[in-house]
């Protein structure tokens, strides 16, 4: 008899326990239908670093929309000695619309991610390249400098090249 109502109670809990596994799957699958609705070029099969990705996009166009971190857009030049801003104005959109016309895709085989690289593009490119299990290590470590790499990659989306020359207009001796 006790083991009747053992087996009955580990058979309601079992329940139970998928019954909020099925509503926090279908919560977060809801959640990923948002994120993909919102990014629809976040392209990145792996569930967590999707909604990961959607979470830092939206912080990284937010900053990049508030004058003193958008700075950056009239400070830093392209390849062609023209401010990054331009490039937005060329295409009659602002930051915010400009960071959801960039592709971002999962390459976590190619060799830069092996070396350590969490994301990576060209200058002027339109596909940012993620590696997936660094950009998740890097977000649980420090998501300031997760969010620092992802706006970095939109900068040279923007036509900035690698090692910049400083904003600071006074040279240091």
């Amino acid at each position: 008899m006790v083991a009747v109502r053992c087996s009955q109670i580990g058979i309601s809990v079992l329940a139970i326990l998928f019954s909020i596994v099925s509503i926090s799957s279908g919560a977060s699958g809801q959640e990923g239908r948002r994120t993909k609705a919102k990014w629809p070029l976040v392209h990145v099969p792996d569930p967590i670093a999707n909604y990961l990705m959607g979470e830092v996009l939206e912080k990284a166009s937010g900053l990049l929309a508030e004058p003193g971190c958008g700075r950056v857009l009239t400070d830093f030049r392209d390849q062609k000695g023209k401010p990054l801003a331009d490039r937005l104005v060329a295409m009659d959109v602002d930051i915010r619309t400009y960071v959801t016309m960039i592709v971002f895709i999962d390459d976590s085989r190619h060799p830069h991610c092996a070396s350590g690289a969490v994301a990576f593009t060209e200058p002027g490119g339109r596909v940012v390249r993620l590696c997936v299990d660094r950009l998740k290590e890097a977000w649980a470590k420090d998501r300031t400098f997760t969010l620092a790499v992802v706006i970095h990659e939109l900068l040279h989306t923007l036509g900035l090249g690698e090692n910049p020359p400083s904003s600071d207009p006074q040279p240091r001796g």
